[in-house]
């Protein structure tokens, strides 16, 4: 009598247990999967745009008018807390027209800026004052205008990246592929 109630608390303790570990490591909406990595390691690394959505329709035709390749071509290098000669202490947010490895990624095409990540917000904002030298003034135009204000993470796996914001009615939606970690 004894051993089955230690044997069925055992197994009630398992899995609440279980249930609260499994329910607090999918943290953004979108997420199918749970992640033992933290926000910061998933969020780390080098990210190629594969989609541009404006109200769901595709928009990468709007920027591809402008840009000098297209929209999808482009990568960003995301770094928590990197020492650079432009500044210490600061996630740092790359924008290249190559994949790189980050050090040469620190030598930007287009430009480099602070980013700022709020995991209580499920948010990243990319800082408006460029950090590194222009050396696409086009390209960082246009990027620093797309990445104006913040944007919602919809979906932070290892791989896949989903950022998501509303501005006068307009839902801009940005996919990305993991390429790299650091």
């Amino acid at each position: 009598m004894k051993s089955n109630i230690i044997n069925t608390t055992t197994v009630a303790c398992f899995l609440i247990t279980t249930a609260l570990l499994f329910t607090t490591c999918k943290k953004y909406p979108e997420d199918k999967f749970y992640s033992w990595r933290t926000a910061k390691q998933r969020l780390e690394g080098e990210w190629k745009i594969t989609s541009v959505l404006i109200n769901g329709d595709d928009a990468a035709y709007k920027y591809n008018d402008s840009l000098p390749i297209p929209i999808t071509d482009y990568y960003l290098w995301i770094k928590a807390k990197t020492v650079l000669v432009i500044e210490s202490d600061r996630n740092l947010f790359l924008i290249n027209k190559s994949s790189k490895d980050f050090i040469s990624a620190k030598d930007v095409d287009v430009f480099g800026t602070k980013l700022s990540f709020d995991q209580e917000k499920k948010q990243i904002t990319v800082s408006n004052k460029i950090e590194k030298p222009i050396k696409d003034s086009v390209s960082t135009l246009i990027f620093k205008n797309m990445f104006k204000n913040y944007w919602d993470i919809k979906k932070l796996h290892h791989k896949e990246m989903i950022l998501e914001k509303t501005v006068n009615n307009f839902t801009y939606r940005l996919s990305l592929k993991n390429i790299r970690k650091h």
